[in-house]
């Protein structure tokens, strides 16, 4: 990087030899402004940063603000029917909080609602669930779902497993925002959200979950995730000693100072911050993806163990095949009742 002066020397080779040039005042009010040294350009064009970042007096970024103080009144309003309803074990009190609940049964609500009342009690996870398969909703079986998978709770897990299970019951098939909530425990780094994610398709015989089931066999997870700081460090460098205060020491007829002596240290820092990295062989999710494969083909699965290129060999050929057939199937019985309908 080069940097030129601000200002030209005197003994600066380029000016030394130039005549002074006459100046001439001008008066004030035909004065033009002096450009400025450095020149600021407008690089918003350029760079991606400020691209991406949202205008707040955009129609986008006044909607995020609507949205974000909405959201805010919404959990003041929940944290103050919790604070008054559910505190105590009184059971009347307790129904008319879950009373209470039913004014807020809009999709939009339910992952506030969910963070704001798990753990409260069965009785309010109950009736949240309830809630929550009433709305008879796609978004109502994602919350459902989300609470079958992350719920913190084993009672809540199993409640939302057999709700979920009865409204897909009544579905032909496993609507697309539940199987992305599934798909997301699937993928999940936690162990315990991806045996949840994997004990919800069994009990459900979710068979598109069988191509995510098979990476989530293994996983990958640090020896201490909850660590904080490095986990060791090693400095390689030179102290060098100086005088980093005085302090003066006054007497009669006499002055010294006391040095005060500091400490710099130059060289190189190795940070160790994680280094330990273990693969997980997750057994309950191959006992349920053995099972669901052997279900969808109508065959043993074959003892593959962990080996994921003979599960995916597998998969190709015994899995997409049927899939396809099945497909047609269903086209063609979709055709067949078009057909009867048009007669």
């Amino acid at each position: 990087m080069i940097v030129s002066p601000l200002c030209a020397r005197a003994d600066d080779p380029a000016t030394a030899d130039k005549p002074a040039e006459k100046k001439t005042e001008q008066p004030a009010s035909s004065a033009k402004p002096s450009k400025p040294m450095v020149e600021i350009k407008d690089t918003s064009a350029s760079d991606p940063l400020s691209r991406m970042a949202i205008d707040p007096d955009s129609a986008e970024g006044k909607a995020i603000a609507k949205f974000n103080r909405e959201r805010r009144e919404l959990e003041k309003k929940l944290l103050q029917i919790r604070y008054k309803y559910f505190r105590a074990q009184v059971a009347k009190v307790r129904r008319e909080g879950i009373e209470k609940l039913a004014d807020f049964n809009q999709p939009d609500q339910y992952a506030t609602l969910i963070n704001t009342f798990e753990g409260q009690g069965d009785d309010v996870e109950d009736a949240l669930l309830d809630m929550f398969a009433a709305n008879a909703s796609d978004r109502g079986d994602a919350a459902i779902a989300w609470c079958a998978i992350f719920g913190k709770r084993d009672g809540l897990r199993e409640m939302a497993t057999q709700k979920l299970g009865k409204r897909l019951s009544v579905q032909a098939k496993v609507p697309a925002r539940v199987m992305q909530v599934l798909i997301g425990g699937l993928r999940s780094g936690n162990d315990a959200e991806v045996i949840n994610a994997a004990n919800l398709a069994g009990a459900l015989s979710i068979f598109d979950a069988i191509p995510f089931l098979i990476p989530a066999q293994v996983g990958q997870s640090a020896a201490t995730p909850d660590r904080q700081g490095d986990l060791a460090w090693i400095a390689i460098g030179k102290q060098y000693a100086y005088v980093a205060d005085l302090n003066p020491i006054v007497s009669d007829n006499a002055v010294a100072f006391d040095p005060v002596p500091g400490v710099v240290t130059e060289g190189a820092l190795l940070r160790i911050q994680d280094a330990v990295v273990t693969t997980v062989y997750r057994g309950d999710v191959q006992i349920v993806l053995k099972r669901l494969g052997g279900d969808y083909t109508g065959q043993p699965v074959p003892e593959l163990g962990f080996n994921m290129k003979k599960w995916w060999d597998w998969y190709r050929e015994e899995v997409v095949p049927q899939r396809a057939a099945r497909e047609k199937l269903e086209r063609e019985a979709a055709a067949k009742e078009a057909a009867g309908r048009k007669k």
